[in-house]
């Protein structure tokens, strides 16, 4: 039984423990809510709308960001679009909002959404003020506390000021520039009731996180403490101060980010099946494992003995030994790679090579086999696990460390060896993250050719422009081709990725089939892509298949994108006119995974200074590419469709010169007709598109109504 002495000594230590676990307890809902996953909001209250994806979505919170994170209801905006709206289920009229914003809160735009589709503004709020139509003058509140909007039948009272016209449900919300966070809200109807409500506060998590949290920060302090415990006894405290703080600046600084930025960096990045808050969940375990590793270092617990005679290691047994471990290191990889096949086959010797290379420095040191064996059994068990792709970079870090560790004895009886063993291991990390990203989705993601549409930075690959979707049907002997050119809102959108059909090509080519036509259909719509790909690829398609009609559906891409300072004519004369060698290395880095994600860092870090970028297609390199495509099509016998983009009505005003071109064009040149879906589809445009240039199912249908007839008229011409 322990004597009351030694229950005395042990009494301090039982005592911090207690007390670090009981700040790691009671600080794991507030470190949850900052870094975990937006809450979902009640989805019978309210429906979130994220323009360019399905209009039905299953988890809008995870897909979209929008949801309550740290303590408020957040609502994301997009760094590719337009910010997620909230809408009202409600068929009640609302007649008073309650609105209470978070300090750092983004303006918070409130409109009214019309039963005919028509939007009309409210008011715009933020922290300090209101707005009565969008970027108008800022109004002080008149007094502290929430800000109260009445809905009356003679107009709109904001903060006790008249604001607008009035206005009817049901109400949609959305942040503009940069998120809105709203701590509380509340929308009442005639009587009183509430048809929406909510007090935004940080979620009771389970005890599986308060204990998480407890473990963790007994972990982190324990290290800490140990690793300057060991800078006292060496007498380096200072050092050991600045070690701990050094560490633990980048576990800070991902814990302080927002979740804004944190959001905007997966879109950046094209992150698709990521969420944010997985990523920056993940970083954080992941900036704390150098903590945990200066712990192990400062207590020497992977330290192995070395005999006092290293300079003449046991000679005879080297030759056995090494045969043992590489039998054994093959089966390994064997294991490891799970089927040694094509080219997984390349992975046997190099792995070998990987896993014999700190036996070198165990046989050179004369170092304990059997715990070089135990401080190994992490590598082993990482590639047997997970694999080479997975686990080669884990690995890598283990190894690192443990060459930390014996870098004193490597210097002073085998420098050679120690060098050798750093450099193998620093070449290998470039090998072993493209392996990593290689085994991921970003092996697509990431992949320049679907990057950038049909052309990588304009090389001129869109003369090997595939379709995004292509249907046949009738006689194969009398068949006539229908190629169609866009970007994303003909082909490859979100909303319908993975349904081709449900696109407006897909529409005309059904509606075809249907009157009895032979025809085969190719859509080479897809994400990105400009008038200036349809013009680089067309003389290449149309010499090996010469098609019956080409439509081209462009403007948005043309005249709204700027991502360079550059224009896609001039990034072309740059590339064609590089020299062969600079010419070859951009081939070899446009197949290198890890390199087209730092470019797309880059990218994101540079397009912050707007006013260097231009527009990707002026209109006078549009008009030269639409006339390369229609000699393209004439030479072909085909008739060439210029087909107005649909957009809001809010971008018409930048696509009208566009649009003025192409009718310029179509009066112009023979075989070529202008088609105006403005006029053919009507004013209202809140049934056809689901954000400011992507159609709907209706608006595709629609979009097939109007060419077919138009279509059939030009094959009929041609028979």
């Amino acid at each position: 039984m322990p004597s009351a002495a030694s229950i005395a000594r042990l009494l301090p230590g039982l005592a911090v423990v207690a007390l670090t676990a009981s700040l790691g307890w009671f600080a794991a809902p507030r470190v949850y809510a900052h870094l975990g996953p937006p809450v979902a909001i009640d989805p019978a209250v309210w429906m979130i709308l994220v323009p360019g994806r399905d209009q039905s979505m299953a988890d809008a919170a995870e897909a979209s960001g929008t949801g309550i994170v740290d303590g408020a209801l957040t609502l994301c905006v997009r760094t590719f679009g337009r910010p997620d709206v909230l809408i009202t289920r409600s068929e009640a009229t609302a007649t008073r909002i309650t609105v209470t914003l978070a300090p750092d809160s983004g303006p918070l735009v409130i409109n009214a959404h019309a039963s005919n589709g028509a939007v009309t503004h409210i008011a715009e709020l933020t922290t300090t003020g209101w707005r009565n139509r969008p970027k108008g003058v800022l109004h002080p509140y008149a007094s502290t506390g929430p800000v109260i909007i009445d809905l009356t039948a003679a107009g709109v009272v904001v903060d006790g000021t008249p604001g607008g016209a009035a206005v009817r449900s049901p109400l949609e919300l959305h942040a503009d520039e940069i998120p809105a966070r709203v701590t509380a809200l509340r929308i009442d109807d005639a009587d009183g009731n509430a048809i929406a409500e909510g007090t935004f506060g940080i979620p009771e998590p389970g005890a599986g996180v308060r204990g998480a949290g407890a473990l963790l920060t007994l972990v982190l302090l324990g290290a800490v403490g140990l690793i300057l415990r060991r800078a006292r006894r060496d007498g380096r405290l200072v050092r050991g101060i600045v070690t701990v703080a050094a560490f633990g600046a980048l576990p800070a600084a991902i814990v302080a980010t927002p979740y804004a930025i944190w959001r905007a960096l997966c879109e950046r990045l094209y992150l698709l099946h990521t969420p944010a808050a997985d990523l920056r969940t993940g970083l954080f375990l992941a900036s704390i494992l150098p903590v945990l590793a200066s712990a192990l270092l400062a207590e020497r617990v992977l330290e192995l003995p070395i005999r006092a005679d290293p300079e003449r290691p046991g000679q005879a047994l080297q030759p056995a030994v090494r045969l043992g471990l590489a039998t054994l290191l093959l089966a390994v990889d064997a294991a490891a790679s799970r089927d040694l096949c094509g080219w997984q086959l390349a992975w046997a010797l190099p792995g070998a090579l990987f896993l014999a290379l700190p036996w070198r420095t165990v046989l050179a040191l004369s170092q304990a086999p059997i715990r070089a064996l135990v401080r190994e059994a992490p590598v082993y068990a990482l590639l047997s696990a997970c694999g080479w792709a997975d686990g080669l970079l884990p690995a890598l870090c283990w190894r690192f460390l443990c060459l930390l560790v014996d870098t004193p004895a490597l210097l002073r009886l085998a420098p050679r060896l120690g060098a050798d063993a750093a450099f193998v291991t620093l070449l290998a990390l470039p090998v072993a993250l493209e392996a990593e990203v290689r085994s991921s989705y970003l092996v697509d993601a990431w992949d320049p050719a679907q990057l950038a549409g049909a052309s990588v930075e304009g090389t001129g690959r869109a003369a090997v422009m595939e379709p995004f979707w292509t249907g046949a049907c009738g006689d194969e002997a009398a068949r006539k081709r229908i190629d169609t050119f866009g970007g994303s809102s003909s082909g490859g959108a979100y909303q319908f990725k993975d349904e081709p059909e449900a696109f407006f090509p897909a529409r005309v080519h059904e509606r075809l089939c249907a009157q009895g036509y032979a025809i085969a259909s190719s859509n080479f719509g897809n994400g990105g892509r400009d008038s200036s790909d349809a013009a680089a690829a067309a003389d290449a398609l149309y010499a090996k298949e010469p098609p019956a009609a080409v439509i081209l559906y462009f403007g948005v891409n043309d005249l709204l994108t700027r991502d360079s300072p550059l224009t896609r004519k001039q990034r072309n004369t740059a590339l064609n006119t590089r020299s062969a060698t600079t010419a070859g290395l951009d081939t070899l880095s446009s197949h290198v995974r890890t390199l087209t994600g730092l470019s797309l860092l880059l990218r994101a870090k540079s397009a912050a200074t707007e006013e260097d970028l231009v527009v990707a297609v002026p209109l006078a390199d549009a008009e030269e590419n639409l006339r390369r495509v229609q000699a393209a099509s004439e030479k072909a016998g085909a008739t060439l469709f210029l087909v107005t983009e649909y957009a809001q009505a809010d971008t018409d005003v930048n696509l009208d010169p566009y649009f003025a071109m192409e009718k310029r064009l179509a009066a112009e040149l023979p075989h070529t007709q202008f088609v105006d879906l403005r006029n053919a589809l009507g004013p209202d445009r809140s049934h056809f598109l689901i954000d400011r240039n992507h159609m709907t199912r209706e608006g595709s249908d629609k979009v097939g109504e109007v060419l077919a007839p138009l279509v059939a008229s030009a094959l009929d011409a041609r028979r």
